[in-house]
């Protein structure tokens, strides 16, 4: 899928997402991609947005408008929660991440090892940026956002990056409880 194409596949979910009224933003490669470079990464394979847990059954009752642009699934963890919500338009997915609120901090499943952790102001309020004419919300401080989360060096594109690599990383033993 092309940048334009990406583009105006995540319009229609933007467009879905606000008409009801729920509170999401660019987080993952997406957001390093649009703070960064002002677009997508290139060799991106997917774009990722994130939105507060409480928001995940407004977001599944939307399963028809998201049908009408292309497949939407979900993510099912052991099969006692779901970690994510998704829509694939012509092989290209859009991942819906859903953020638990534990004291003060945010913290989202990421893989079967790992869990991602946040400070809650990064996302109390959200700050509205204008993406290529698209009115999306991010982290009220993205840069430092940013360099929690990848590193001082977030600024250098690393095409051999990896998932893993990320500094809020914390093993998910220690918070799986959360999730259940």
């Amino acid at each position: 899928m092309t940048l334009e194409e990406r583009h105006k596949f995540l319009s229609q979910v933007v467009k879905i997402l606000d008409e009801a009224g729920i509170e999401f933003w660019l987080d993952c490669g997406t957001l390093l991609g649009v703070i960064r470079g002002g677009d997508f990464i290139e060799w991106d394979h997917d774009i990722d947005i994130s939105t507060k847990k409480e928001n995940q059954p407004y977001v599944q009752l939307l399963v028809n408008k998201f049908r009408a642009i292309g497949e939407f699934g979900e993510c099912k963890r052991n099969n006692q929660f779901i970690s994510s919500d998704y829509v694939v338009k012509d092989g290209y997915k859009i991942d819906i991440y859903y953020w638990y609120g534990v004291g003060d901090y945010y913290i989202c499943y990421t893989n079967d090892e790992y869990t991602n952790i946040a400070p809650k102001h990064y996302f109390q309020p959200l700050k509205e940026i204008d993406f290529k004419g698209l009115k999306v919300k991010i982290p009220n401080n993205p840069e430092k956002f940013l360099e929690e989360r990848f590193g001082k060096n977030w600024r250098i594109p690393d095409k051999n990056w990896q998932e893993n690599n990320q500094k809020t990383l914390k093993p998910l033993k220690d918070y799986i409880k959360y999730f259940v």
